[in-house]
């Protein structure tokens, strides 16, 4: 795992905070372990919080948790809350196809950009909920029908969505993050997998 260079910490009030937002007449602890940080600045590394003393923290935690809180952030703050994916079509010509008829093994097929806004389906998106005996990192649901079917999305940083999970069942979206840049949340720079469709999803912003 590549050194992490950690871009937030907790105030003195809890409060997430940015290193560009962050002064040293202020204290910040770690959001993982709650071991006091520093400010670091040189010529080398970009500005960043450090532990002052050798720690065990890891920084995968850390990861998640901002992660989460970027997602529910964007879930509560934004009208809709859209993924977009491709879906194939066979071609309608396949029983004419004259290149179809030379190359029997040839898949041909349309394909197009779906959207689905995922509000449209859920309105509370919470974190570490359980479902059929497993946690998502991210659940969303629908508040007015609480039997229906959540959604899980798993954050993936160091590894990914455990095998039972995916053969739980459960309706999961998988997105891969490499670290905790950014202070505004784009997903579209990021990629996604819902696991049990199998599809190659994207987040759009609204």
């Amino acid at each position: 795992m590549k050194t992490l260079l950690y871009e937030y910490a907790k105030n003195e009030c809890d409060v997430f905070t940015h290193i560009d937002d962050a002064n040293k007449e202020h204290c910040y602890r770690c959001i993982e372990c709650g071991e006091p940080l520093i400010i670091k600045e040189g010529s080398k590394k970009r500005k960043h919080f450090a532990h002052k003393s050798n720690s065990n923290c890891d920084g995968e935690s850390y990861v998640h948790k901002i992660w989460k809180k970027r997602i529910k952030d964007k879930f509560y703050s934004n009208s809709t809350f859209c993924i977009q994916y491709i879906v194939g079509t066979p071609c309608k010509d396949v029983t004419t196809c004259m290149i179809k008829k030379k190359v029997s093994d040839l898949k041909c097929n349309t394909y197009y950009v779906k959207e689905v806004d995922l509000k449209q389906e859920y309105d509370t998106c919470e974190e570490e909920i359980e479902y059929k005996g497993f946690v998502g990192d991210i659940v969303l649901t629908d508040s007015k029908n609480p039997d229906k079917e959540p959604l899980f999305i798993e954050i993936d940083y160091t590894h990914s969505c455990d095998e039972d999970k995916i053969a739980s069942g459960i309706r999961i979206i998988e997105i891969r993050v490499e670290d905790d840049r950014k202070k505004t949340f784009n997903l579209d720079e990021h990629s996604l997998w819902m696991i049990k469709e199998k599809r190659s999803l994207k987040l759009r912003d609204g």
